[in-house]
């Protein structure tokens, strides 16, 4: 059974404390089923040392972040695609020869 999760928020403290216990575990909340869940395995089941720095960087890393999630963007993003939806709004307007002040 294997699945995509989408990393919110909230689930970044919550795996932190659950990495501390089963590295593995808290990389398939972030991750889901995948290649970083079977890697995080490998690595817990040589020493747990190197599972729990694995497991750490998948939490923090913002690779692993879906930038289509409104929760998970920084202001940045948010910032840009506010300036986006503006402009596509603006073309729109214009086509329909509809001026803003």
């Amino acid at each position: 059974m294997c699945f995509k999760v989408i990393r919110r928020d909230e689930l970044w403290c919550f795996a932190s404390m659950i990495a501390l216990i089963c590295p593995p575990l808290a990389v398939m909340m972030m991750t889901g089923c995948g290649i970083d869940f079977l890697l995080n395995c490998c690595l817990t089941f040589l020493l747990w040392i190197p599972g729990f720095i694995h497991a750490y960087c998948i939490i923090y890393c913002p690779d692993h972040i879906d930038p289509n999630a409104k929760l998970q963007m920084t202001e940045a993003a948010i910032r840009w695609r506010a300036r986006k939806e503006a402009e596509r709004q603006a073309a729109a307007d214009q086509a329909q020869g509809i001026e803003r002040l």
